[in-house]
């Protein structure tokens, strides 16, 4: 091949990859933000203005296109809806984001989004007025390679006899290319909600991050105990992991721009065949001499084996040796494990539900925090441990215990705060049970903190 030719082989090549680089450049990024504010049969949620202007410009600044929605009827929610979802599926990969600020209710195991028209009489009306929070966040799946998440910024209907106003949202949507956040808040206070002053927060430097950034709302959202929130994981969403952690991937193969034509030299003539050499006979070896006279005093032959009886039935076989496999979980499950292993501070890699090299090595780091064998792989304790922080509900904390946690925290930070390897930040296992203790799950919180303070030859308090 001439040198024009492989000039032009590779200017193709480059202009494809410029071509690549501007297509990712221009990828959709969607935002829709709805705020449900005056209800015809329910108190007015003068909050849910000011949390979907912090919405707003939280993804405006990073370069979403937002349609902002507001005070809408049940047909006027479908719509909306709909036509996000298909302008999704007319552009993949687009980058999307749905805010809901508004009422909801759990009935029957299922939570419910409440357009502003609801008139709820009886609990199963909201089975016709209100709209599925699955069923909205299957529609927005139509177009496999857009990913994105669902904030759920939601109120309890007044004496909602329910704990939450969203339920088990984690049993209820099913892991897919959309991240999803649900926040319960109580009621209480003024301005925008936390969960709306989270994303402010999240998206206010560097890019989008949808492996981290459920991650980082749930750090910042368990330490307000005003909302109870809830976290499902997405598949396959864009990854920018932190460096340090993540091992480089494969490169992968470029296929090449033109055939190029390579002349292989002819093989070489066949070696000469090696000189046979003679097969020498070995001679047997001598006959043994005759052994010397034993003067020892000869032993009698043992006696025959006995012949088994006819009908005695043959030995059974040793049971085959098996070695134990580890417990199949489920994606869901994986996915969570991952998301906690990031809260903690032990993963940078994607939350993809593969527990390739990098999850195994942020499985051993986690193993070397609490003390346990770093084998790489979760126990069915330390794995039950880690689902437990996302999907049981914190119990309720009795008055000596949470000031009893309360203490222990603040005993912590005063005399371990600072301490090993010149930290100036809680240790990961530390700063979980501090948060533990603030959502109110002593529990769990007050274990860690007895044990770091007597770690540190500190003598717990005397419990009340």
């Amino acid at each position: 091949m001439t040198r024009a030719h492989l000039m032009t082989a590779f200017l193709a090549l480059a202009l494809a990859c410029c071509g690549m680089q501007a297509a990712r450049a221009d990828q959709l990024r969607i935002a829709l933000v709805i705020s449900n504010e005056e209800y015809t049969s329910l108190p007015t949620l003068e909050r849910c203005g000011a949390s979907a202007t912090a919405a707003r410009v939280a993804l405006r600044g990073k370069g979403f296109k937002v349609i902002e929605r507001g005070n809408l009827e049940r047909g006027e929610f479908d719509s909306a809806i709909g036509a996000l979802a298909r302008r999704i599926a007319a552009s993949p990969p687009a980058l999307a984001v749905l805010y809901y600020c508004g009422y909801a209710m759990e009935f029957d195991g299922q939570s419910f989004l409440l357009p502003t028209s609801v008139t709820i009489a009886r609990d199963d009306d909201v089975l016709t007025q209100g709209i599925s929070s699955k069923n909205l966040v299957d529609s927005l799946g139509v177009a496999p390679q857009s990913t994105g998440f669902v904030l759920l910024d939601v109120f309890r209907t007044p004496n909602a006899s329910a704990p939450t106003s969203l339920g088990r949202l984690i049993e209820e949507v099913t892991a897919a290319n959309f991240a999803v956040i649900g926040a319960s808040n109580d009621g209480s206070g003024e301005g925008p909600t936390a969960a709306s002053l989270a994303l402010l927060d999240q998206v206010a430097d560097g890019d989008v991050n949808l492996n981290m950034f459920i991650v980082e709302m749930r750090r910042q959202l368990s330490r307000d105990t005003a909302v109870a929130a809830q976290f499902v994981p997405a598949i396959g969403g864009p990854s920018f992991p932190r460096a340090g952690l993540r091992e480089s991937p494969p490169p992968t193969p470029v296929e090449p721009a033109a055939s190029l034509a390579v002349s292989v030299p002819p093989p070489p003539p066949p070696a000469a065949p090696i000189a046979t050499i003679p097969v020498v006979p070995i001679q047997p070896p001598p006959a043994p001499t005759a052994p010397a006279v034993s003067t020892a005093v000869p032993v009698p032959p043992p006696p025959p084996p006995t012949e088994p009886a006819a009908n005695a039935s043959p030995p059974a076989p040793a049971p085959p040796r098996t070695t134990r496999e580890p417990p199949q979980r489920s994606l869901q499950d994986k996915l969570l494990i991952q998301m906690m292993l990031a809260d903690m501070g032990y993963y940078a890699g994607p939350i993809d539900g593969r527990f390739g090299r990098d999850t195994q090595g942020a499985i051993r780091r986690y193993q070397v925090g609490i003390k346990a064998d770093a084998t790489g792989r979760l126990s069915e304790e330390q794995a039950a441990g880690l689902l437990c922080i996302v999907l049981c509900p914190p119990p309720a904390a009795k008055g000596d215990d949470a000031a009893y946690c309360t203490e222990l925290s603040a005993l912590y930070r005063r005399y371990l705060d600072n301490a090993g390897e010149g930290r100036n930040v809680p240790e990961v296992t530390a700063s979980v049970a501090m948060d533990d203790c603030a959502r109110g799950n002593t529990a769990a919180g007050i274990p860690v903190l007895e044990r770091k303070l007597r770690d540190g030859r500190f003598s717990p308090p005397p419990r009340g």
